[in-house]
């Protein structure tokens, strides 16, 4: 299991919902370009931006939480916070969130940790992508909550085969409400057919519910459009 080091750009996964009167292709297309156009006048600020695009196929046993999954790196929470004051976001991205998604992103701040790095990801690289997003137990703290997901190097999930490459990120205000979810799991696998097969265990493993709540966990098969690239470590070889 390897921490990322402390110079490692601060992550923020955001949790998009569609807007009602849109079908799920129009939201994505929306995303990917008008959307996309706005979020790239702020690359200055970031060290990575990848949209996580929910498509249609369902993970077994589990259901959907949202219709978009974006994901950025920044140097730091400062660098995070600059970018939600600056005259581009306010008079760009944030005005044209209304027009493809229902109310505004929500966000969660978190650390990551790679449980299996795998081979390094190129930016046009394909493969089959899956996020399980869980929540913290009631009366379990948050010092408790990410000793719990620190120590253990497993997925929350038995799989197999295992993924190719399996990230946790951990939020770094458990409970405190601001987000609807306090741990993310990512998996890459090379090919859809592996992923099929990996969920036929689909069990959580023994230690997660005593820190989380299983019936809460979602899950969401992803295509990801990595639009900022390279520059964040977290999906290069250390």
């Amino acid at each position: 299991m390897k921490h990322l080091p402390l110079d490692a750009p601060f992550k923020v996964i955001g949790f998009l919902h569609k807007r009602p009167d849109l079908t799920s292709e129009q939201f994505r297309t929306h995303w990917r370009t008008v959307h996309l156009c706005e979020a790239l006048k702020l690359e200055e600020f970031m060290s990575g931006y990848v949209q996580n695009h929910v498509l249609d196929q369902s993970v077994p046993g589990f259901e959907p939480y949202c219709a978009g999954l974006p994901i950025l790196w920044f140097d730091g929470p400062e660098t995070s916070a600059a970018m939600s004051e600056s005259d581009a976001y306010k008079t760009g991205a944030y005005v044209d969130e209304p027009n493809f998604m229902k109310g505004r992103s929500q966000g969660m701040p978190c650390k990551e940790i790679v449980l299996e790095e795998g081979p390094p990801i190129s930016q046009d690289e394909d493969g089959t992508k899956v996020v399980v997003l869980a929540k913290a137990k009631n009366g379990v703290d948050g010092r408790e909550f990410s000793h719990a997901l620190s120590k253990n190097s497993e997925t929350l999930i038995e799989l197999d085969p295992v993924p190719k490459r399996v990230v946790r990120s951990v939020s770094v205000s458990v409970g405190d409400g601001n987000s609807p979810f306090d741990v993310a799991e990512e998996y890459w696998w090379e090919a859809d057919e592996a992923h099929r097969r990996s969920w036929g265990q689909g069990a959580f493993r023994p230690w997660v519910g005593d820190v989380l709540e299983p019936s809460s966990t979602r899950a969401m098969q992803v295509e990801e459009l990595r639009a900022v690239w390279g520059k964040s470590v977290s999906y290069q070889k250390q």
